[in-house]
């Protein structure tokens, strides 16, 4: 919710800094950065309490392997999912244009993502009492694939406003509760790695995306880039679903 927030009043801030200078904006974005590295020196000293500690699992050796395994797993589906995320923030805004859609409907689009996060986040937390985190992801990812499978059909602002509806209650209900999943596979005293893990393969999703959309495009046209991303999406997380089911059967 933090980080839509940020990037609602970000756009927003953007358009009125702008026309006095860019100078103007990377200096309001440094000071920010400043203030975030303060806050972090001097706030997030929390030490670890001995009770907090999770006790050792009491399946070791192959269990252990195969939970390791499975973070790997949930890392590869970050990366593809991110990849995918990535190409709407590229290569979809040279696709609407070239559609004849003028460029502020394309930010609007990402106002309505935030907005709607805003509003809808809380009651996907509510979900938690009634509905195991694994199949939450599980729902959200799925939705999230569909949502680019359906871009293949669309051809007008409407239909990308719907599209992103979809694609905003994906991420909602599965892209949050990937790094509390992981937590709750992994030892306390991993944490930090496996948390580090999540967010590596969350940048590298990033830095493919707008590569392989372009290479995809020049190629093979935006129809096969779209459900291309969705059966990424899609493969990726019954390989994770795969792994699960294994793990059940060794336990």
């Amino acid at each position: 919710m933090a980080l839509n927030l940020g990037v609602v009043i970000g756009t927003l801030a953007v358009g009125i800094l702008l026309p006095m200078g860019i100078q103007i904006v990377f200096g309001v974005t440094t000071m920010f950065y400043v203030l975030f590295f303060l806050v972090t020196v001097f706030t997030f000293n929390v030490p670890i309490e001995k009770s907090s500690i999770k006790p050792l699992d009491e399946h070791v050796g192959i269990q252990s392997k195969q939970i390791s395994k499975l973070v790997l797993l949930i890392c590869g589906l970050v990366v593809a999912t991110y990849l995918s995320y990535t190409l709407w923030e590229s290569v979809m805004a040279v696709h609407l244009t070239n559609m004849h859609i003028p460029f502020y409907a394309y930010s609007l689009l990402w106002t309505i993502n935030g907005v709607l996060i805003l509003i809808g986040q809380p009651f996907v937390n509510m979900l938690a009492p009634y509905m195991k985190l694994k199949r939450q992801i599980e729902i959200g990812i799925i939705i999230f694939a569909i949502s680019f499978i359906m871009l293949i059909f669309i051809h007008s602002f409407i239909g990308f406003v719907l599209d992103f509806v979809v694609l905003t209650i994906g991420e909602m209900l599965g892209l949050p509760g990937i790094p509390a999943w992981v937590d709750e596979l992994t030892q306390q005293s991993n944490t930090g790695k496996y948390q580090g893990m999540v967010n590596i393969s969350i940048s590298i999703g990033r830095a493919l995306g707008p590569l392989y959309g372009g290479l995809v495009i020049d190629h093979l046209g935006y129809s096969s880039l779209f459900l291309s991303a969705g059966i990424l999406i899609t493969l990726s997380l019954g390989i994770v679903s795969l792994q699960v089911t294994k793990m059940r059967k060794i336990s």
